[in-house]
């Protein structure tokens, strides 16, 4: 069995080694030796030597600080989509009501998204603490939920100045695997702010709505009527 051995990742020349003991006579003995070398000497620095006992106590607590800092197991997978509850959210230019869509997962868990307002040239990394703190998981709903004439609020949208607005579908294009929704605003044109426009993904308004009234009273005493007046007040309705 080759001798096990760590080297400095500062260093390489700086190492320790693990070994069974010998005696005068070359044999093996029941008993080891840690050793440290350094400045790329062949000659150790230092060593102790521990029983088998000792050794595999050793063992065990290195495994246990190795699980400390293992990392977790992710929570999240490419494709997962967020909404953002918090502006700057770990100093990413993202604004509230953005959705950002997760690329790719790094083994420590950390999550590379895509940005909204720029799509395809913006990508901003977060990590799994800021999942409920920030970070507001969207379950997308099946395309063909959402219908010609449905009342959506806007999730995705390019320009992002359409995200969070709440309209009327005209129009469904599922030729893509994407599909996209002409949203109605008003009675404008094309493009302008009572106009339509086509928008990357929408939600239901009702739930939608409800979620976004929430968000806007946390932190204020506010009963389960003020949620309904709030997002009857983001409807463009009445609550009575």
């Amino acid at each position: 069995m080759e001798t096990p051995e760590i080297k400095c990742q500062m260093d390489r020349t700086d190492r320790f080694t693990f070994r069974r003991t010998t005696s005068a006579d070359g044999s093996a003995e029941q008993s080891f030796v840690l050793e440290a070398f350094g400045y790329g000497d062949d000659v150790a620095v230092k060593d102790a030597f521990a029983t088998v006992e000792t050794a595999r106590e050793f063992a065990r607590g290195i495994l246990a600080l190795c699980d400390e800092v293992e990392p977790p197991a992710s929570v999240v997978k490419v494709g997962d989509r967020f909404r953002i509850t918090r502006r700057r959210l770990e100093y990413a230019d993202v604004e509230v009501g953005e959705i950002v869509t997760v690329l790719d997962v790094t083994p420590h868990g950390n999550f590379r998204t895509d940005g909204q307002r720029i799509r395809g040239s913006l990508r901003w990394t977060f990590s799994p603490e800021s999942i409920g703190n920030g970070l507001e998981r969207v379950e997308d709903s099946p395309a063909s939920s959402i219908q010609v004439g449905d009342r959506v609020r806007v999730t995705d949208a390019d320009p992002a100045s359409y995200v969070g607005r709440v309209g009327t579908v005209k129009s469904v294009d599922a030729r893509d695997d994407a599909p996209c929704y002409l949203v109605s605003f008003g009675d404008g044109s094309h493009g302008a702010d009572d106009g339509q426009w086509w928008c990357v993904n929408v939600e239901p308004a009702n739930e939608s709505l409800v979620t976004r009234a929430k968000e806007l009273l946390a932190g204020t005493d506010h009963t389960g009527a003020d949620v309904i007046a709030m997002a009857a007040f983001l409807a463009g309705g009445s609550s009575s």
